[in-house]
């Protein structure tokens, strides 16, 4: 009986690991997918350079108490031909 237990929770171990591989390939291949796009809409639409703004970190309380961090990455703004300020 122990070794069947033993069994059971390595296997348990062993696809969890390999779903959190996974998930991690996923979300690799999404990054790269969605930087692939962008940059053949730049192209396309013959978007510039135009601003960056700077992220930043508050902090504040939510309603039950708890302290709560939240951030905002950097941004990049390129004009494009359609007239449009992109931010990414």
């Amino acid at each position: 009986m122990n070794a069947l237990r033993r069994q059971t929770g390595e296997a348990v171990v062993t696809i969890f690991i390999i779903a959190a591989i996974a998930l991690l390939a996923l979300g690799i291949w999404a990054a790269v997918e969605d930087s692939r796009k962008w940059e053949a809409f730049k192209v396309a639409r013959n978007c510039k350079f135009v601003a960056h703004v700077r992220g930043s970190t508050h902090v504040g309380m939510s309603t039950s108490g708890n302290m709560v961090v939240m951030g905002e990455s950097d941004k990049t703004g390129w004009l494009c031909d359609d007239g449009v300020t992109y931010y990414r």
